[in-house]
């Protein structure tokens, strides 16, 4: 670091400061977008009385093409060449401009860089981009080599360009040209605010945000780079998957999670930084986490008296993969019987076999939802509903068989043919028991009331599952959903053979982001009921 920017002069800022710094540090997803918005909002015009304002209010962002086919901490030729990358410096201001991409990553101010032990170094303040191109002066920080200092690589004072107004005359005398256009020192208040005035007093009316060139890192070593967040801009299609992306990417060069942030440059309330827990792929560990505490739960009637598919067990279906539907709607045969087939897991209903390697899973059916299905009957074994005119045949007690001997008299010999159990306490639980009375550790069948097409973001969806080769078919479904929502669903493993009752496993590497390459759907042998 060099001149006002040396790190032991850092120091002793951040040592007054440190109070304030450990608070964003430590913050959560939720609390770093609120101290965004804050700091996004702040009309500061220095920190500690002489420094710029971007020590520690405004926001500096990088913004990143959805397809940018390196790690997002990677430098570009442009940046290699001329030694520095461009930041956009966001705050609130009666002016707003979209930013260069639709995705990208927060840096932490100043202050918190330093007490984090990861300074960087802020080498000028343009009051717009000036689209540095390869080879530009001064680490991109004038169009033409000047004068410039070891500790300063501003170009507008060595022209006589003091404030906001020198800044547009001289800009006007260039023809407006954003390349020719000098930058401010980003050493002191003064100059690094007469950047901030400039862009907003530009006529006409600014394109970017204002610009600051920053001293390139050390890219092989990320996990020194002062990065917050990933972002992506809520309005632009693709957005989630490719901040996915870098998210993961981070994760898999260092071993911690950014959040994902989403970003709303027009938000009416200020609120241009927001958490939401689903846009992150670390979500898919506690997923896979609750589902293993409902395989292992075994009560056969929740705490609000009701059955136990309620609050225990986990309801998945084997779906089909394909360009010309979506898995999670219910075919014209499920329609027409009014039975949409899943299978009922738990440590206790000796499954072992599923009907198919890829699919979906339902939360509980105690969860809050848009659109609560319901669970008309449930059948020991495979009940081969498809050819049924309706999914639940007659209920079991209306035949006298109560209980699992009646059961085994009339149907351990063919259990495919069994009648249906009422979703009941008593009867929902007799159809797990007596499972023990046939050899077959195939699935058993679990009606579920058709519901309406092209809802599912109101269905209980929890996540995507597959298990054996069943991975490609299982991510083109969750790559579907993410397409037609918009939102984000987990995909996890499951190994019904897992020791310790840990069937549901999640992995990071198994999620469709941005650039994931997928195969054609693999189609199964018959169409799931």
């Amino acid at each position: 670091m060099r001149g006002g920017a040396t790190i032991s002069f850092w120091r002793v800022c951040a040592a007054l400061i440190i109070l304030f710094c450990a608070v964003a540090q430590g913050a959560t997803g939720p609390e770093l977008a609120q101290v965004l918005n804050s700091r996004y909002a702040s009309s500061l015009q220095a920190c500690a009385v002489t420094l710029p304002a971007f020590n520690c209010v405004g926001v500096l962002v990088k913004p990143l093409a959805l397809d940018h086919d390196t790690p997002f901490w990677a430098h570009d030729a442009v940046a290699t060449s001329v030694g520095s990358e461009g930041f956009a410096y966001l705050r609130a201001g009666p002016r707003t401009v979209p930013l260069a991409g639709p995705i990208g990553f927060v840096l932490s101010d100043g202050f918190e860089a330093i007490a984090a032990g990861k300074p960087y170094e802020v080498l000028c303040a343009y009051p717009i981009d000036p689209v540095v191109a390869i080879g530009r002066a001064d680490y991109g920080c004038a169009p033409q080599a000047t004068a410039a200092t070891l500790q300063d690589y501003s170009s507008c004072a060595a022209l006589g360009v003091l404030d906001a107004a020198d800044w547009l005359r001289h800009f006007h005398e260039q023809d407006n040209q954003p390349s020719r256009q000098c930058s401010f020192s980003a050493q002191a208040a003064q100059p690094f605010m007469a950047s901030i005035g400039a862009n907003q007093a530009l006529q006409p009316p600014a394109t970017s945000a204002p610009v600051m060139r920053i001293r390139n890192w050390d890219a092989a070593m990320p996990a020194q780079l002062a990065v917050s967040a990933v972002f992506y801009d809520i309005t632009a299609t693709g957005a989630l998957s490719g901040a996915q992306r870098d998210q993961l990417a981070w994760f898999q060069a260092t071993g911690e999670w950014l959040p994902v942030l989403r970003f709303q440059r027009d938000e009416p309330n200020g609120r241009v930084f927001g958490f939401e827990l689903g846009d992150q792929l670390y979500r898919g560990y506690g997923i896979a986490a609750a589902l293993n505490a409902r395989y292992q739960a075994l009560e056969s009637t929740c705490q609000d008296a009701r059955p136990a598919f309620y609050c225990n067990g986990v309801l998945v279906r084997a779906a089909e993969a394909s360009t010309s539907f979506h898995a999670w709607n219910p075919s014209p045969n499920s329609v027409s019987r009014n039975g949409v087939s899943f299978t009922y897991l738990r440590a206790d209903s000796r499954v072992a076999k599923l009907a198919g390697t890829a699919g979906f899973v339902f939360r509980e059916s105690a969860a809050p939802v848009a659109f609560p299905v319901t669970l008309r009957c449930a059948y020991p074994a495979n009940a081969g509903t498809s050819g049924i005119p309706d999914s639940c045949r007659a209920f079991c007690d209306s035949a006298g068989i109560t209980t699992g001997e009646a059961w085994r008299a009339r149907y351990a010999g063919n259990p495919g043919s069994s009648c249906a159990f009422r979703p009941a306490i008593d009867a929902f639980a007799l159809s797990l028991q007596v499972r023990a009375f046939f050899s077959s550790t195939d699935w058993n069948e679990i009606i579920i009331g058709a519901w309406p097409q092209d809802i599912p973001t109101q269905l209980p969806l929890e996540a995507f599952f597959y298990s054996g080769a069943g991975l490609n078919n299982a991510r083109f479904m969750q790559r579907d959903y993410t397409t037609v929502t918009g939102r984000h669903l987990p995909l996890v493993a499951l190994d019904l053979a897992a020791p310790g009752g840990q069937v549901f496993s999640y992995a990071p590497a198994d999620q469709v982001v941005r650039g994931t390459l997928l195969q054609s759907p693999v189609p199964r042998a018959r169409r799931e009921k």
